[in-house]
């Protein structure tokens, strides 16, 4: 099975992830991630147009939907709809362990003219929903993660027809799907002028966000962020508010942070190099929202690595 780090979530100037998953003729693809060897301890925020499944095996995740965070135990699975931003990382630093299955939506019918893929669907990636989860409480729970398992041993294994047998399965769960969203009453698109205002917040945000990864470790002003995204100061605040419920600068603060994590585990590195490094104004300014964020100085985070 592919193993994919989190040091290896490439994305474009959007954000969009730039790997391909599987193959044209089979255009799906499973990883098993062990948090343990991700250089950044992470999933970086991304988006994709194929769907996504990701199934908690081990530890307990944070899995962040725009605006919404979202904790998922062992046993646990999500459904993340096509081009939906998204980030994943573990409530325990390093530890932890998920499959991820992502497929392009028409692996099921081969075209999207076709009344299956229009009526079964079509519905669920036009609709409202970025994201199903299947929690505990759920009752599909079990019966995806069986599915998803089943899976993640056919890609292993390499069995005869291995391929025609995750189409079966992948048939099974698209089921699942249209009948939980169909449970829940979710269905339908958006108005036109929300449509509208969201595709704007979601490129901004997008922009920023881009922006404020490659130079984070620059002295960079709200200014620089807002003219990377294109727009003023202020419609960059409400779109950040809308998107994600927070602002650039905080965005900007929390990057930094998850940055300076992985430069603790460097002993050779003084904290003051690391507050440098990270683009913090002083030392003090590190220690302090490091404390806010994390819970700890980041001495006492590096003495218990």
């Amino acid at each position: 099975m592919g193993h994919l780090k989190g040091t290896e979530t490439i994305v474009d100037h959007s954000l969009r992830e730039v790997k391909k998953h599987g193959s044209e003729g089979f255009p799906f693809a499973a990883y098993l991630d062990d948090f343990s060897s991700f250089q950044n301890g992470y999933i970086c925020w991304h988006w994709h147009d194929e769907v996504q499944i990701t199934l908690i095996v081990e530890g307990d995740f944070i899995c962040q939907m725009g605006s919404e965070k979202i904790l998922m135990k062992p046993g646990e699975s999500i459904f993340i709809n096509s081009c939906a931003l998204h980030q994943i990382y573990p409530c325990r630093n390093s530890y932890g362990k998920l499959y991820s299955f992502i497929w392009r939506a028409d692996i099921l019918t081969g075209i999207t003219e076709c009344d299956a893929y229009q009526h079964c669907i079509a519905n669920i990636l036009n609709g409202n929903q970025k994201y199903l989860l299947f929690n505990r409480e759920n009752s599909l729970c079990e019966t995806l993660r069986t599915s998803l398992t089943r899976i993640a041993n056919l890609m292993s294994e390499k069995e005869d027809f291995f391929e025609l047998r995750i189409y079966h399965q992948l048939s099974k769960i698209w089921l699942n799907l249209c009948d939980y969203q169909k449970y829940i009453g979710v269905s339908g698109t958006m108005e036109g002028a929300t449509y509208i205002q969201k595709a704007k917040d979601d490129e901004r945000v997008k922009n920023a966000m881009q922006y404020m990864q490659e130079n984070y470790n620059e002295d960079i002003s709200l200014d620089d962020i807002a003219k990377a995204a294109f727009t003023s100061r202020s419609e960059l605040c409400k779109s950040f508010r809308r998107a994600l419920d927070t602002s650039p600068k905080e965005f900007l603060i929390q990057y930094r942070i998850r940055q300076s994590m992985v430069l603790l585990e460097d002993l050779s590195l003084r904290i003051s190099d690391i507050s440098e490094m990270t683009g913090f104004s002083s030392p003090s300014h590190y220690g302090s929202c490091f404390q806010k964020y994390v819970g700890c100085t980041p001495l006492q985070y590096r003495k218990n690595i």
